[in-house]
């Protein structure tokens, strides 16, 4: 049924993955899903099963790459705890679609902090949308499309960034108005 489904969203702090789990992602991508990590710090540690399905949570970092290639960027630990607003950096995106937004335009109060995702020299074919404002570590919101697989991934790179939706800030709002349409055919 999980790949039955249109769209996947993972939300606030997506850190704890298994090798299955990334298995999954990548397949669900490679038959045209659609994802968005409204979160930051995803894919971060490793996780297992035990024969009887319990969980273990090692202290293994997932190295960067490997997180990079699936999801556009990686935790850095400069950005830890601080915060900021988005900046639009490519306006002219669908994913800006009705919200009027131009390059240098500020959205999300406060919505890149916490736990930030970067790009780095493996963020491959990724599209950066907006950056935060924070001093340090400010989280990269991107979009990778795969037009021949029909897929794309969105992801906020913050695990406070659903904060502006919660604070009604319109822009946010019409940006995941917008992932939700395309990704449902609308």
């Amino acid at each position: 049924a999980l790949f039955k489904a249109k769209l996947w969203i993972f939300n606030t702090h997506s850190e704890y993955w298994s090798a299955e789990m990334m298995g999954k992602l990548n397949a669900f991508l490679a038959q045209g899903g659609k994802v968005i990590f409204a979160s930051g710090n995803n894919i971060f540690r490793a996780v297992s099963y035990t024969p009887y399905h319990s969980l273990i949570i090692t202290s293994d970092e997932i190295d960067g790459q490997t997180i990079t290639e699936l999801t556009g960027a990686a935790f850095k630990y400069s950005g830890y705890l601080t915060d900021g607003n988005y900046k639009v950096v490519q306006s002219d995106h669908w994913v800006f679609n009705n919200t009027d937004v131009v390059n240098g335009d500020l959205f999300g109060i406060g919505a890149s902090g916490y736990e930030t995702d970067q790009i780095n020299r493996h963020s491959k074919g990724v599209i950066t949308l907006a950056v935060g404002t924070n001093k340090q570590g400010p989280a990269y919101m991107l979009i990778r499309e795969n037009k021949a697989q029909g897929s794309w991934l969105f992801n906020t790179s913050s695990v406070i960034s659903t904060w502006a939706l919660h604070q009604q800030d319109v822009v946010m709002q019409q940006i995941f108005n917008n992932l939700i349409a395309d990704a449902l055919g609308q």
